[in-house]
């Protein structure tokens, strides 16, 4: 749980450093104001904290159960983007050049700090 804490409050980091930027923004130019980068940076970060829930309940149990963890938060982070990118831009018609960039820029934001995450977790792990 200790490692939990500790690589949530990395993504928590990751997470609010622009959303601050973003208010500063907004501050600045309300007139530009569009909260769909809020909401997506927050949709990702709760899945985000909900793979590396699964996947450190998993880390502490034998290593067929920590397998099967891993794997299900895998699938659980890949399903639910696809969700949410499925929402982003089919629902909510989000299909200009700036809501795409700023789409996979926060997924891969939050993709590349979660793998990294896990792959330091298993480094020493046998699996």
């Amino acid at each position: 749980m200790q490692d939990f804490l500790k690589y949530s409050g990395i993504l928590f980091i990751i997470a609010f450093i622009p959303l601050i930027a973003w208010l500063i923004y907004i501050i600045v130019s309300p007139k530009n104001s569009s909260f769909s980068f809020p909401v997506l940076c927050l949709t990702f970060f709760a899945t985000s904290i909900a793979i590396l829930f699964i996947f450190f309940k998993g880390i502490k149990k034998s290593p067929s159960e920590s397998t099967i963890h891993l794997l299900i938060a895998s699938s659980l982070k890949f399903l639910t983007d696809l969700i949410i990118a499925l929402v982003w831009f089919t629902i909510m018609k989000k299909n200009e050049w700036n809501n795409i960039i700023l789409f996979f820029v926060l997924y891969l934001a939050f993709s590349i700090t979660s793998i990294f995450i896990i792959l330091n977790s298993l480094k020493n792990k046998i699996l």
